[in-house]
């Protein structure tokens, strides 16, 4: 009876109110952390969404950028960047997968064995239900630490590249400038002292890559551009310094076994480690930028030669030269040194391989030097940002014997990694010129200049040819000839075609008993069908075109006036607006109005008044070399109708051929 008592106790407690409410407050705070849990789950993923986006706009418009500035040979750089990201993203996920699968755990378990701290940790992860395998075992904790390390690895070579890239952009502005500029410009600087060393130093290699001594060697032929060339040699080192190759990668792993002592190291002997590892690497980026500098020294007579025969040659009587650079005064071809012939045996080397200690390989091997040295910085650095962030470190290291020991060296560090920008400059200078020359790179860049010159003599003769149809179209009655040839040719057109033009007149259009398009609504179907990226000077046309089709200015255009704009602005795409012998009475009207004074000739005064509106801008030195290709090569000489009419034919021709073209551009 006792007993049955006691259970009818011990059944009514855990039924009374009080066992109820502990038990419904502990569900609710099950239902509390798995409500936190879900939210951050969600808030983790669009973290995650939000950086993949922030990366893919920031590399988005780093491409538009250097296309935009011509600088599509840059490309390399940024995608051989992307391709050793990829590398080490994929080493991150292995760092992570293995400590997730209890890959970790089980070596850890066989090396380690296990405390009873961690045999406690692990039996409460099962408890919650949780992956015992993701216990901070001793192992664990190492290869998070070396995934954090080699996230920072990543941040670090980032950074490298990126100021190697800015370095190389800054670069090969600064030798497009200097090309920019016209001789009389150029003595004119020298006689006034407003010239620096660099810009002397790329006209001598310039005059001597175009002239040289010796006529074996790579030299261009017509249409060459020195600052694009040596564009294209800098960029192809970069992309090289950055795509490491297998070999540097062993090299790499050798370096990374001598240095393993320093694991053994207590706090004073790593911080005199980090600070002898980073004197080192400053010293040895000095002596590097020094024997480069030398290098370059070895191509050029110096600023006092080069600045006075700038100054005299155009002047009456003067015979001279801008001076002999030393390795001018060498022979061609000599017998290696001792060191080389020592690794290589005897051989015959040219007089520039001669200025390195290898040799024929020298220039190989210096630009390994380089790759090394700059990834020595690039972990160095992240090392020591791996130290400052740690927590432990910060407590062992920092704040026994401060915050400067680990300052000191990062900044000692990153300073001697900003000298690499200048290194690889004045490298890639000395391996690109004389014996160095590189016939496949001047063909590259060469084939590039005269695309982008095609390019902009096309948008020239398309601005011509709008000011000639402009023009004509201007004069007394010409304006219904030109709506009355663009309806044949409407006609003429496919009916899917012309249905198409009758549903975006449509779709722009007001209503009315004539719809007709407001000039408001043209500039929208611009941005919508993006006209203004295929059209060149879009908006500008359709204002003159509006100006000369609006004859009752009432702001809007009915539907044969739309197709004429449609047609002209499309002329390029529409075949059938395409008659020689209508272009060509235009282009001899044309003619006549830009030649005001009426002499039969245009001059580049004349020229440049017509180009006026262009974007970019044609500058004077364009229109010389413009000048110069429509009169056949005679430079500077006046133009005459005839000269105009084959240039155009010609360019239409090239276009045809170089440029790329639709299979069907209109139906």
């Amino acid at each position: 009876m006792r007993k049955l008592v006691l259970r009818l106790l011990l059944l009514l407690a855990s039924a009374s109110p009080i066992s109820s409410a502990a038990q419904e407050e502990g569900e609710h705070e099950g239902a509390d952390h798995s409500y936190v849990v879900n939210n951050l789950t969600i808030a983790i993923v669009a973290v995650i969404l939000i950086l993949t986006l922030i990366f893919e706009l920031t590399h988005e418009s780093i491409v538009e950028a250097l296309e935009h500035k011509h600088l599509h040979h840059a490309l390399d750089i940024v995608n051989a960047v992307n391709k050793e990201m990829t590398i080490l993203g994929f080493i991150a996920l292995l760092l992570f997968a293995m400590t997730r699968s209890g890959f970790v755990m089980r070596v850890s378990d066989k090396l380690l064995g296990q405390t009873e701290l961690e045999k406690v940790g692990i039996g409460e992860i099962k408890k919650e239900g949780g992956n015992p395998y993701a216990a901070p075992t001793p192992l664990f904790e190492l290869f998070e630490q070396v995934h954090i390390t080699v996230f920072l690895l990543m941040v670090a070579f980032c950074g490298a590249i990126g100021l190697l890239l800015v370095a190389a952009v800054v670069e090969i502005s600064r030798w497009r400038r200097y090309e920019s500029i016209e001789f009389i410009e150029l003595q004119r600087r020298v006689e006034e002292g407003r010239i620096s060393e660099d810009h002397l130093k790329f006209w001598f290699l310039q005059y001597k890559f175009v002239n040289p001594s010796n006529p074996l060697l790579a030299h261009p032929k017509s249409g060459f551009s020195f600052g694009e060339y040596l564009s294209e040699r800098l960029t192809a080192l970069i992309a090289q310094l950055v795509e490491v190759s297998p070999s540097t990668w062993i090299t790499i792993m050798a370096l990374a076994l001598l240095v393993r002592p320093v694991l053994g190291f207590g706090p004073r002997g790593t911080v005199k480690f980090f600070f002898a590892l980073a004197g080192v690497l400053a010293f040895s980026t000095v002596l590097l930028y020094i024997f480069v500098s030398r290098l370059l020294s070895h191509l050029w007579p110096g600023s006092a030669a080069v600045a006075k025969h700038i100054e005299n040659v155009t002047k009456p009587g003067y015979v001279g030269s801008p001076g002999e650079a030393p390795i001018d005064q060498a022979e061609p071809v000599v017998k290696n040194n001792a060191v080389c012939a020592l690794v290589q045996g005897t051989k015959a080397v040219n007089c520039q391989e001669a200025l390195f200690c290898l040799g024929s390989k020298g220039h190989r091997v210096t630009r390994i030097v380089i790759q090394l040295l700059i990834f020595a910085h690039v972990v160095t650095i992240a090392c020591l940002a791996k130290m400052m962030l740690s927590g432990h470190s910060q407590h062992v290291i920092f704040e026994p014997m401060g915050y400067w020991t680990g300052y000191v060296p990062l900044l000692i560090a990153a300073a001697s990694l900003f000298a690499f920008p200048a290194i690889t400059a004045k490298f890639s200078t000395f391996t690109s010129v004389g014996y160095f020359a590189d016939n496949e790179a001047l063909r590259r860049s060469s084939e590039k200049l005269q695309r982008r010159k095609l390019a902009r003599y096309y948008q020239i003769l398309h601005f011509l040819q709008h000011k000639a149809n402009v023009f004509f179209a201007r004069q007394q009655n010409n304006i219904d000839d030109e709506i009355r040839r663009a309806k044949e040719v409407y006609d003429s057109l496919p009916v899917v075609t012309q249905k198409g033009y009758q549903d975006i007149f449509h779709a722009f259009s007001s209503n009315g008993e004539q719809p007709r398009v407001p000039v408001s609504n043209l500039f929208l179907m611009m941005k919508a069908f993006e006209l203004d990226q295929r059209v060149p000077d879009c908006r500008r046309k359709i204002d003159e075109w509006i100006a000369i089709l609006d004859t009752k200015k009432k702001g809007e255009l009915t539907y044969p006036q739309f197709v004429t704009l449609m047609l002209f602005l499309l002329q390029d795409e529409a075949p059938e607006m395409k008659n020689r012998a209508v272009e060509e009475r235009r282009l001899k009207d044309l003619f006549n109005a830009i030649d005001t004074d009426g002499d039969g000739f245009v001059t580049m005064e004349e020229l440049l008044g017509q180009l006026h509106g262009l974007k970019p801008a044609v500058s004077r030195g364009e229109a010389t070399e413009l000048m110069a290709e429509i009169a056949g090569g005679r430079y500077g000489e006046i133009v005459r109708p005839h000269q105009l009419f084959t240039w155009v034919r010609a360019m239409e021709d090239r276009a045809q051929t170089l440029m790329p073209q639709a299979d069907a551009p209109h139906h």
